[in-house]
């Protein structure tokens, strides 16, 4: 009969010939459905970042061509740059934008203080470590809605905790208007971020102190170097790539924050807490002007593609 690359066989029931698939070729369509495996799962998210992030993006940017204003009929009328040029002249985005930095550069510098000072107390054996971590944590697992919501209502002046202890320690009524008050507004976004997002960093750098071999801290105590030596010549170069990447990835996180400002302030009192993204999503979803709000968010997206890539480079430098 000769070498075929199929066997036939005769089925008991009918009688007639069974065409089964040789055993190279099962093996290869069997190799081929394990290589398309991975595909298969990653499939769908890969579907859903597109479409929640590229594509949005994409039309978001199309969009900011347009005179596009959700209370006026009509199709959007396209006005190619004037968004863009409107945006460049509105001093209100730019101080937006300098709100956000007087927000995020506080707690970004705090939670890498608090975060790199836990991280260090926790980088030892001791009975409970690994209860302690998980209780530290435990306001990452809270989003930031629900963070503002509960520091919404701890500082609340009549009857939140927050004046209540304050005012039992100091022997007389305390009623700070921790949201309500020029003064007090952004120290209160500020603390409420540093809360939520302090352990994550912690984390991080505790991740970044696993790597680090006892064997380099034993040398140099050998050669006579104290404690603080230890952390400046050895603990912080050795931590840099995490350092960095907590800047890079806190950094961004808190010039789009938006949910405790929402919450907790609404931008106000005035615009003292009025953040770029909180703006962006007033003229968008509050005055309707999708395409000017649209412009507005791929510049701010822009400037900072562009600062990261600076930054970046800067630090690769520095490395070398």
């Amino acid at each position: 009969m000769g070498q075929r690359s199929e066997s036939v066989r005769l089925t008991a029931a009918e009688g007639r010939p069974s065409v089964w698939p040789s055993g190279q070729a099962y093996a290869k369509g069997k190799a081929r459905r394990r290589r398309l495996t991975p595909f298969y799962f990653a499939g769908p998210a890969v579907i859903f970042v597109f479409v929640g992030s590229i594509f949005m993006a994409l039309y978001a940017l199309y969009i900011s061509f347009f005179d596009y204003q959700l209370q006026r009929p009509g199709a959007p009328r396209f006005v190619g740059l004037k968004n863009y040029a409107e945006a460049f002249t509105d001093a209100k985005l730019w101080t937006s934008i300098w709100q956000t930095f007087t927000i995020a550069v506080p707690a970004l510098a705090l939670e890498i203080v608090f975060g790199l000072a836990l991280a260090m107390l926790l980088n030892r054996s001791f009975r409970g470590r690994a209860i302690a971590i998980s209780l530290i944590v435990t306001p990452v697992m809270v989003s930031s809605a629900a963070a503002g919501m509960a520091w919404r209502l701890l500082l609340e002046p009549r009857y939140g905790p927050v004046n209540d202890i304050l005012s039992r320690l100091s022997g007389q009524p305390v009623q700070i208007g921790w949201l309500s008050s020029v003064e007090w507004a952004r120290p209160a976004i500020v603390l409420t971020d540093v809360w939520h997002m302090t352990p994550f960093v912690m984390l991080l750098v505790l991740a970044g102190l696993g790597s680090i071999s006892d064997d380099i801290y034993g040398a140099a105590k050998i050669d006579g170097a104290s404690g603080w030596r230890l952390f400046v010549d050895i603990t912080l170069p050795l931590l840099k790539p995490i350092l960095v990447l907590v800047i890079l990835l806190r950094g961004i996180d808190l010039v789009r924050i938006f949910d405790l400002i929402f919450i907790m302030t609404k931008g106000g009192p005035g615009t003292i807490t009025k953040t770029v993204s909180y703006y962006i999503y007033e003229n968008g979803l509050s005055f309707f002007r999708i395409g000017y709000a649209s412009a507005m968010a791929w510049i701010v997206a822009i400037f900072f593609i562009i600062f990261s890539k600076f930054y970046l480079d800067y630090l690769r430098k520095e490395s070398r």
